[in-house]
C-alpha cells in the first residue's frame, strides 16, 4: 500500500468532522438533514453471540432467550440502541425485557464482555472477526429469522473535497471489512 495521509480520531463528533479537523468519520447512522457525504461501506447481518460456556448453557433450553435470566449486552449509542427491541420483535413477537439489558459505551466493550461470558450481545461478523476465529466467542444458532442489519458508513462534510489519501485508504480498506474475508 502506498503511503498517505489521513486524519481520523475515535471517538469523533460530528463537530470535528465539520471543522475540518479530521477528513472523515466512521458512523453507522446520522441525521439525514445533516449537509454530509457519505459512503456505505458494508451492510451485514447483525448475530446474536456468546462465550463458549454460555453458549453451551443457552443450547441447553434450546436458545429459548426469553425464559432465561442472561443479561442482554447492549451499546448505548443511537443506532445501536434499539437492536434488542427489534431483536425480540422479530423473534419472539414480544418486547425486550428492557431490565435485562445492561448498555455498554461501545461495540467493542460489548463483544468483550460477551467473549468474558457476562452476557449475549448483538453483533456483525466483521467488527468479531478474530474473536470467531479464535472461538472466543460462538454464534448462536437457530435466528435465521431474524433480519438486523448494521450499515456501516464513511461520513465527509460536503463542502470539503475528498482527497487521494482517503480514496486510496478506502479502496484499501472495503475488502478488509467484509463478512468474506473472515476466516
Amino acid at each position: 500500500m502506498p503511503s498517505i495521509t489521513v486524519r481520523m480520531v475515535t471517538p469523533t463528533t460530528l463537530n470535528e468532522l465539520s471543522d475540518g479537523t479530521i477528513d472523515g468519520a466512521f458512523f453507522f447512522e446520522i441525521d439525514d438533514n445533516i449537509n454530509i457525504r457519505h459512503e456505505s461501506l458494508i451492510s451485514e447481518q447483525i448475530i446474536p453471540i456468546a462465550s463458549p460456556s454460555l453458549s453451551k448453557e443457552i443450547s441447553k433450553m434450546k436458545f429459548r432467550i426469553p425464559e432465561a435470566q442472561w443479561r442482554l449486552l447492549g451499546v448505548d449509542a443511537p443506532s445501536w440502541r434499539n437492536d434488542w427491541e427489534r431483536f425480540f420483535r422479530t423473534e419472539y413477537n414480544m418486547a425486550a425485557p428492557a431490565p435485562r439489558i445492561t448498555w455498554l459505551s461501545s461495540p467493542l466493550a460489548a463483544l468483550q464482555a460477551a467473549v468474558d461470558g457476562l452476557g449475549i450481545a448483538l453483533m456483525f461478523p466483521s467488527i468479531m472477526r478474530e474473536e470467531l476465529s479464535t472461538n472466543r466467542i460462538k454464534v448462536l444458532p437457530g435466528f435465521g429469522s431474524t433480519a438486523l442489519v448494521r450499515q456501516v458508513n464513511f461520513y465527509t462534510m460536503s463542502e470539503f473535497p475528498e482527497t487521494k489519501s482517503m480514496r486510496t485508504y478506502l479502496d484499501w480498506l472495503r475488502p478488509r471489512l467484509t463478512s468474506d474475508a473472515i476466516g
